[in-house]
């Protein structure tokens, strides 16, 4: 199998090359880098006056991103690992999410942060758009050493954020994959919404102390009964309840940092378009808000 590293050579670049060095040491697979000559609307504009130097820019820009790649791609072989490189053409995340399908990758890795027009930045990031268009799971990296430490025998600590619907479910599956495979500790976390839940269990308000605590208690029942028909022993996993209120990515985010999280994986519904800033964004909200890395996995 292939891990695809997307990468524009921005600030997070390097820490993306060791988070997906280390990622594929781990899992056994390869490495294909990827870098995207994106031509700037404005550029666009003054190519019918200036072909010629439109075009010169452009293989300019191609053979500097062959240099940087084989660069990256050597680093990343230091580790024992196959890595190879492309050079594509037009919008990063558009062109990224083709690939990989055409690779038929396992997984993309992207750093954190990453360039393109203010209207798009608008919109979002880079790492967002690619995990919102792609068809495999998107890892962005923030920080790599958790990822190396696990690629020299160290136990990756995963947190799944735990929802009761199909998305979260694949992100589930994944960790159990990994689980199966590599030395993984997983932590299950689930942001209940107390009025949601009081009115639910029918024990009405939850302002007390001593009702929260029941419905905790049967959210936690509930998700138990739920991990135990998939297979999975009280001592497979930690879980890790908070009631919440806002968004549920702070409370995912806090919950990371706190036990100390590898890898946050999230499911993703992938909407698009209104349909997705009416409903939320919790796998978009979270790669905004989480310090530490996220994979998002598509449902």
């Amino acid at each position: 199998m292939t891990i695809l590293l997307g990468t524009d050579f921005s600030q997070g670049a390097e820490a993306a090359l060791r988070g997906a060095a280390a990622w594929a040491k781990s899992t056994h697979q390869d490495v294909v880098c990827v870098h995207a000559v994106d031509v700037p609307d404005l550029a666009w504009a003054a190519a019918a006056e200036a072909p010629m130097a439109i075009g010169q820019w452009y293989e300019t820009q191609r053979e500097h991103a062959q240099v940087r790649l084989a660069l990256m791609a050597q680093q990343i072989q230091r580790d024992g690992v196959l890595a190879r490189t492309e050079v594509l053409s037009g919008h990063p995340d558009v062109q990224v999410a083709e690939r990989a399908k055409a690779l038929a990758v396992s997984s993309i890795v992207v750093a954190a942060t990453g360039h393109r027009g203010m209207a798009a930045w608008r919109l979002g990031s880079t790492a967002d758009r690619i995990a919102q268009k792609a068809e495999v799971p998107v890892l962005v990296v923030r920080d790599p050493e958790p990822l190396e430490h696990w690629a020299e025998g160290e136990p990756l600590r995963l947190m799944v954020a735990l929802e009761d619907d199909e998305a979260s479910d694949a992100a589930l599956h994944l960790a159990l994959q990994m689980r199966r495979s590599a030395s993984v500790e997983l932590v299950l976390a689930h942001v209940w919404w107390p009025p949601e839940h009081g009115e639910g269990a029918g024990l009405g308000v939850t302002s007390d102390v001593k009702l929260r605590a029941a419905i905790e208690a049967k959210v936690e029942t509930g998700l138990r009964t739920r991990l135990s028909a998939m297979g999975l022993t009280d001592e497979d996993y930690t879980l890790r309840l908070v009631p919440g209120f806002g968004k549920p990515a702070e409370h995912l985010s806090q919950l990371a940092t706190e036990n100390k999280v590898g890898v946050l994986l999230l499911g993703s519904h992938r909407r698009k378009g209104l349909a997705r800033l009416w409903h939320g964004s919790v796998s978009r909200d979270a790669l905004v808000a989480c310090s530490t890395n996220a994979m998002v996995v598509p449902h």
